[in-house]
Formats: structure tokens, C-alpha cells, sequence
């Protein structure tokens, strides 16, 4: 047995008392107090008692690091993308895919599938498009949106165990056959690139639409028809109880005041926050392709760190941060505690996976997954079922 002695012990809530975690076998097996370590003599015990220890970070909405994006489709861009999320907190997450080819979604599903071992962080992927309304494609390839048809989506089906979410505007024709058929196969759809009346989402929501994508981004709000002012997305997602939401945590696509309404109305269970990365993370500022290599040229500019789209002033491509960044940005420019935001970026994305038995917090049962922050809030290390990361990731050079 391995025995943690913690510092400050986030669960996500903090722990007073029993601040020390017992892991073994990869689970969490137990938490005591520093006085009991004396009735375990025989188990390893690690220090991290100058260190804040809350659980590893699970971000659903993610496409790439180090100028590689999971929609590459081969081992080692793939690889790479995911050891560098890793090596900073994000030890649950799901490789997200742009809008791009059929053949190109199909290649990301078989490598992960094929290559579990060598990306142990990617719990499946997320198809963010290409089944988005023409008029709020956003920093995709606009020449490759496109509506989703039986034949293009039954290519598809060989892949459930891996795909697991997958955005949509549901509006669009076709959009109800897929998410009707595929949420009974276990996928999570979302909302999002859309302009979706009121009445088009409930109906999707009665076929299983369960979530949406990025609040506030590539997302409409109130029109006027008839003089009538009516919700659109924007509204209609934060009203509806059978919807959760995700906030981009670079402080950037959502300011602060914002966070914290949308916070308010939706809840910590119901709002995840996700890094959105682009393929830009952890490189200088330049020009980056969105998705694929031959995807949209956006602009990673340094002041503030954003993507952009150059050719569409306003218009952003995605963060340049990790899931952990937001640990340190949230709690300094909103009023959310850090405890609230860990749980935002640990625990309620993992329900919205449905995998908040395993994952997500610190419970006894469940992987011990977590990150250890020095008293700057920065990463100081990252364990995976209770094995240190940094050698896992060696071999990408990261």
C-alpha cells in the first residue's frame, strides 16, 4: 500500500482531518489522519504535505497541444497532444475532433481504440462537428460542415466504445435520426454551432441531447419573430434542467461576471469548465490549423492568449491553456472558491460522462487519480491511479 500525506486535501471539498490517502492496487483505498500512519508500517509513505492534493482533472473538450490535434489521427501527434495534457493534471479527457472527413474521424477513433496504452489519459473521443448550422461554424473549415446522413453516420457505429460525445446542432436535417440512435448506443450529444429554435431543442432533448458546448461561443441568443421576443440557445440552455454546460476556463471566451452567472443559474453539478485547447497550447504565438493539418489557419496571439480567426476580426479559434490553468485563473478573477472550481473541472464533467463513479473526486473506490499544487496553484506533479506521471511521459519529451 502507498500512503499520500497531503497537505491541504481537496475532495473536491476540503478534507480537516484525514488528509492522508491510502491507494492501492490503483484505487483509493482508504483516507486517515497523520497520527494513524503508525498502524500501517509496512506501506510506502510519499510527502506531499507541502502541497495542496485535489483530484486529477477530466476535460471533455480538448484538441491538441505542442502544434499536434487529436484530429491527426496518428499515434504520435495523438501522443504527444495527450502526455502534455497530462503531465498537467488532465488525467481524464477526451480527444476532440474538429470538422473534417469522414475517413479522418474513423482514423482518431481506431487509434485511440488500437493505442489505449500509450494515451492511458484519453477516455474516448468528441466529434465536435461537422453537423453544425452553416451560419455558426466558427473557426471550423466552413467547406467541411455538412448534415449527418445514415450512410455517413452508420460508418460510425463500429466505434461506440470510444466515441462519447459528439456535438451537434440539432436542428439541422438528419440531426434527430443520429442523436436518437447513437444515445442509445451510450453517446453523449451536445449543442452547439447552432441556431436552434426553443421547440427544436426540446424535441432533441426528448431524443437525448444532454449537454451543450461551450456557453456563449458559436451560440445565439433572443430574437424577435412576429415582434415576439424568444430565447434562443443561449437562453434556452441555461433555463432547461435536462441540459448541462461547459465554460472555456481561459478567462477570455467567458469573463469573470459572466462565469459566475452562468455558474449561478446552471450550478457547480451542471457546469463544466474544459480547456478547449488548440493544437497551439504550449507553443508561441503563430499561425496553427484548427483540426486536421489542412484545417482553418487561426492565430495564436500572446496579449491577451487566445486563438483567433485573422480573417473573421472577432471571431475566436479556441484557448491556448490546460484544464489546470483554470485553477489558478478562476479563483483570482472570480468568487468562486478553489474548491468550487476543482469540483467544476474534476467531478462535473465526469457526471456528464456518466463516469463520476470512477473518476472526478477523491472517494474511497475510485481511481486514485489527482494533482498536487505547489502554494502558487501551479502543477508540482500528477498521479495516475496512484503512479507518478512524469515517466509516462518521458519518451514524447515533454
Amino acid at each position: 500500500m502507498k500512503i499520500f500525506k497531503c497537505g491541504d486535501l481537496y475532495k473536491p471539498a476540503p478534507e480537516i482531518h484525514k488528509t492522508c490517502i491510502c491507494v492501492e492496487n490503483g484505487k483509493i483505498a482508504n483516507f486517515v489522519a497523520e497520527d494513524e500512519l503508525s498502524h500501517y508500517p509496512e506501506s510506502e509513505i510519499i510527502d506531499l504535505t507541502e502541497y495542496s492534493v485535489g483530484p486529477g482533472l477530466v476535460d471533455i473538450h480538448c484538441h491538441g497541444a505542442l502544434n499536434s490535434d487529436f484530429a491527426d489521427g496518428d499515434i504520435e501527434d495523438i501522443a504527444k497532444a495527450a502526455s502534455y495534457h497530462l503531465a498537467r493534471g488532465s488525467t481524464t479527457l477526451l480527444a476532440g475532433v474538429g470538422s473534417c472527413t469522414t475517413e479522418e474521424m474513423i482514423a482518431v477513433c481506431r487509434c485511440v481504440r488500437e493505442n489505449r496504452s500509450l494515451f492511458p489519459n484519453i477516455y474516448g473521443v468528441h466529434f465536435e462537428g461537422p453537423y453544425f448550422n452553416t451560419g455558426y461554424y466558427g473557426c471550423h473549415l466552413a467547406e467541411m460542415i455538412r448534415t449527418p446522413s445514415e450512410k455517413e453516420w452508420k460508418e460510425f457505429e463500429p466505434y461506440t466504445d470510444v466515441l462519447k460525445l459528439v456535438t451537434i446542432a440539432p436542428e439541422v436535417p438528419g440531426a434527430g435520426e443520429m442523436i436518437s440512435h447513437f444515445s442509445k448506443l451510450g453517446v453523449i450529444f451536445s449543442i452547439g454551432h447552432s441556431n436552434a429554435s426553443y421547440e427544436e431543442i426540446d424535441v432533441a432533448c426528448g431524443l437525448g441531447l444532454s449537454h451543450a458546448t461551450h456557453v456563449f461561443s458559436a451560440m445565439p441568443g433572443a430574437y424577435r419573430e412576429n415582434y415576439v421576443l424568444k430565447p434562443g440557445v443561449l437562453e434556452t440552455v441555461l433555463m432547461r434542467d435536462d441540459l448541462s454546460t461547459e465554460i472555456i476556463a481561459d478567462g477570455i471566451h467567458v469573463g469573470a461576471r459572466l462565469v459566475e452567472f452562468v455558474r449561478r443559474v446552471k450550478g457547480t453539478s451542471k457546469t463544466a469548465f474544459i480547456s478547449d485547447a488548440l493544437r497551439g497550447a504550449g507553443c508561441p504565438p503563430g499561425i496553427y490549423a484548427f483540426g486536421p493539418r489542412n484545417g482553418k489557419q487561426c492565430r495564436l496571439i500572446e496579449n491577451p492568449r487566445v486563438g483567433v480567426v485573422p480573417d473573421r476580426p472577432g471571431i475566436l479559434a479556441s484557448s491556448a491553456i490546460t484544464l489546470s490553468d483554470c485553477l489558478k485563473i478562476q479563483p483570482r478573477v472570480t468568487t468562486l472558491s478553489l474548491s468550487t472550481v476543482w469540483e467544476m473541472a474534476s467531478l462535473t464533467p465526469a457526471r456528464i460522462l456518466h463516469i463520476d463513479a470512477m473518476k472526478g473526486s477523491l472517494a474511497v473506490g475510485k481511481d486514485a487519480d489527482f494533482l498536487v499544487l505547489d502554494k502558487n496553484l501551479d502543477v508540482h506533479d500528477v498521479y495516475l491511479k496512484g503512479e507518478r506521471v512524469t515517466e509516462q511521459v518521458q519518451f514524447f519529451g515533454i
